[in-house]
């Protein structure tokens, strides 16, 4: 596997980011990491419960790209606060009926933590919108296979999302 060369614009991004994410498929957990005195991401910061999917990817190293307040999903419902892993699939809160607050599938909140989406990682609105706040958007999508051994070697941020069956 041959590394791809970031860009100038890239290398800046990444020099600004402050977190890391790893999302656990197994689990259904995304733990969010900081950077310890040595700059690597292992101080654990932040864990989110979320439902993952039959279509999620099981493993890989993605960057974000595009992000929204509001995005319509397969099976006509509504999400709030999405941000693109890779493809179609997206960090974004649990389904709404509608394009307002008030229209919440509760069925599907009660499923956070368990394997219950299509392939997306839906997250409490709030935690959707942390993601969406705290991530840096790319113009482009970056494969970047790592092992879990490289992970606290490796100097991504919170732009760089890694999914693992296993820890």
């Amino acid at each position: 596997y041959e590394e791809e060369e970031l860009t100038e614009e890239e290398k800046e991004q990444e020099k600004n980011n402050k977190y890391f994410i790893r999302v656990n498929y197994e689990a259904n957990v995304v733990n969010i990491y900081t950077q310890d005195e040595d700059g690597n991401f292992t101080k654990p910061y932040k864990a989110m419960v979320c439902s993952t999917g039959s279509a999620t990817p099981d493993g890989g190293t993605y960057k974000t790209s595009d992000k929204g307040k509001w995005g319509y999903m397969v099976g006509n419902v509504w999400a709030q606060y999405y941000t693109r892993i890779c493809g179609s699939i997206l960090f974004h809160s649990v389904p709404y009926t509608a394009k307002n607050n008030h229209s919440l599938e509760y069925w599907e909140y009660d499923k956070l933590g368990t394997t219950a989406s299509a392939g997306c990682v839906r997250l409490t609105t709030k935690d959707a919108k942390w993601i969406y706040d705290n991530t840096i958007k790319y113009q482009e999508d970056l494969k970047r296979p790592i092992t879990r051994n490289d992970i606290s070697k490796e100097k991504v941020g919170f732009s760089s999302i890694v999914i693992n069956r296993l820890y």
